[in-house]
């Protein structure tokens, strides 16, 4: 019974090191978009990021960036505040 209790362990680790990696992956296609100014593209490979980290404080911060470019402040309002609600102590510049 040990066993088994330790290859779902393993399972779940492998399961959320793939999700990390693959959060990264959006988070880079993402920003590829924001530097050729694709911005539709880019907020949704950036919520996709979001969606398989939910505390990936970069990809919120981009694409909020993102939504101001189509004037969707209330909507980058919203990632500010899922930051400040995640990360109280971060500085900003």
């Amino acid at each position: 019974m040990r066993g088994k209790g330790f290859l779902v362990l393993f399972f779940i680790l492998i399961a959320k090191a793939s999700l990390a990696q693959d959060a990264k992956e959006y988070f880079e296609k993402g920003m590829k978009f924001k530097e050729q100014k694709q911005f539709d593209s880019a907020i949704v490979n950036l919520s996709e990021a979001i969606l398989r980290k939910e505390k990936f404080e970069e990809a919120y911060i981009q694409r909020a960036d993102c939504y101001t470019k189509f004037y969707k402040y209330i909507d980058a309002a919203n990632d500010y505040q899922k930051l400040t609600s995640y990360f109280p102590k971060t500085k900003t510049t």
